[in-house]
């Protein structure tokens, strides 16, 4: 279930004297005018538009001069209220706003949008998003509920899959200290198709561990930018496998030093956001079998030499603002096998060897930095210097050096709309549209 709040029971119906709404129908039976002046009867009841638009505080032989048309006469019959004005009070539509109780008004006019906004009335509001929930858990702008389309959107994280928000996290390591298998321990008891946020404290240490995600399960494991927790592997299995339509989602994270993979995908979804998986001597990440990897603001690679950052097979690539980096020998940083959707943007792309940095004739690759030039918009660096631009490439620490005789990355990314607004460490991007922005994870 989701960590949202459960529906609430809605406002009590009331309509304020003399006011009804041209959706509601037959409520002149229903709801009593008071202190009619002039003679008026002391209670009386009150005609209300229907869904035809007959108009309230007459009678249909007493609307004439345009009243009944909508005019300036009165609310009338033809066409009724409706739209961000759908109430009708002293002959005119008026919006909800207009109104002594707004909200109560629009809970009786129709409960599925029990809020007044400006715009008239609507499913939720940032003060009332009661009924958000499930798999539509946010209010959006417009004041209607829809999914989760970001970690931040939610207290735990989001998976963008279904929409929902992950239910309250599950803590391991909490004061610094994470035992071998915490990890791999706390999904051990999540059912086949079930979901589990994990909040992953980081420690001193990298801990050991060997996660399998199967059976359509939703796992989000989630550090904290700057300090990321880091995992190793127990042996030559990748550190994280994902399988059996399964969804993992990394933010924060960093994996390291690991036997094999550090992540494998098979036929699952992988969406990996500010993480690290470098100097794992299996390379950063495998899919196959029609999965999915979207990598945003990673450093993957390292100081690996014969093994390639990123393997796809027969799967689809998308990777934005990140940074890859192969080492000497055979070793690539996007190899392709099979027919493959791969798209590459705004993101460093190198390797040491001599055989490339990409192997993927079918890549879309656009406003990256590379070796040699080829699609829209990159930049070739020439020959890779990993002492120069990078903080401690032996470690594994990707972040850019900045230095007086300039770096080949800069201006190289053009930001669009849904790209990061801040960079590996929380720095901010441009956050304008085709501006021009420093290519891969880190802005120095």
């Amino acid at each position: 279930m989701s960590y949202a709040r459960p529906m609430q029971t809605k406002h009590a119906l009331k309509v304020l004297a003399g006011v009804c709404t041209g959706l509601l129908a037959g409520c002149g039976s229903d709801f009593t005018a008071a202190d009619e002046p002039d003679g008026g009867s002391e209670t009386g009841d009150v005609d209300v538009p229907n869904p035809t638009g007959v108009s309230a505080g007459w009678d249909d032989d007493e609307t004439t001069d345009g009243e009944g048309s909508g005019g300036v006469g009165g609310c009338g019959d033809e066409p009724a209220c409706s739209g961000a004005t759908p109430f009708c009070v002293d002959a005119a539509c008026v919006g909800c706003d207009a109104l002594e109780n707004p909200d109560e008004a629009c809970a009786a006019t129709d409960p599925d949008a029990p809020v007044c906004s400006p715009e008239g009335c609507v499913q939720c509001s940032a003060i009332d998003d009661s009924l958000c929930s499930d798999n539509t858990p946010v209010c959006s702008d417009d004041g209607q509920c829809r999914g989760c389309t970001a970690h931040d959107e939610c207290e735990t994280a989001c998976d963008f899959e279904s929409g929902w928000c992950f239910d309250e996290a599950v803590v391991v390591g909490e004061d610094g200290v994470a035992t071998a298998g915490a990890l791999s321990a706390a999904i051990e008891g999540v059912p086949g198709g079930g979901r589990i946020a994990i909040r992953w404290t980081p420690g001193d240490q990298c801990i050991l561990d060997t996660l399998t995600i199967a059976e359509g399960r939703s796992v989000a494991l989630l550090g904290e930018p700057g300090a990321r927790p880091c995992m190793t592997s127990w042996d030559d299995r990748a550190a994280i496998t994902v399988t059996e339509g399964s969804s993992l989602y990394l933010l924060d994270v960093r994996i390291e030093e690991s036997y094999g993979t550090a992540v494998e995908v098979r036929g699952a979804s992988v969406y990996a956001d500010r993480v690290e998986l470098v100097n794992n001597s299996g390379g950063a990440v495998s899919i196959s079998q029609d999965a999915y990897l979207n990598l945003r603001n990673a450093m993957v690679g390292g100081d690996r030499n014969n093994v390639s950052v990123l393997r796809t097979h027969t799967s689809t690539l998308d990777v934005a603002y990140s940074s890859i980096v192969a080492g000497f020998g055979d070793a690539q940083g996007i190899v392709c096998d099979g027919d493959n959707a791969v798209s590459v943007r705004n993101s460093i792309v190198l390797s040491e060897g001599s055989i490339g940095e990409i192997d993927c004739p079918q890549a879309d690759v656009s406003y990256s930095a590379l070796e040699a030039v080829f699609g829209e918009g990159n930049v070739a660096v020439g020959a890779v210097e990993t002492g120069r631009w990078f903080e401690d490439y032996p470690a594994g620490d990707l972040h850019l050096r900045y230095d007086t005789l300039g770096m080949p990355f800069e201006d190289v990314a053009q930001w669009v709309q849904g790209d990061p607004l801040v960079d590996l460490d929380g720095d901010p991007r441009p956050g304008i549209a085709h501006a021009s922005d420093w290519a891969g994870a880190d802005i120095p």
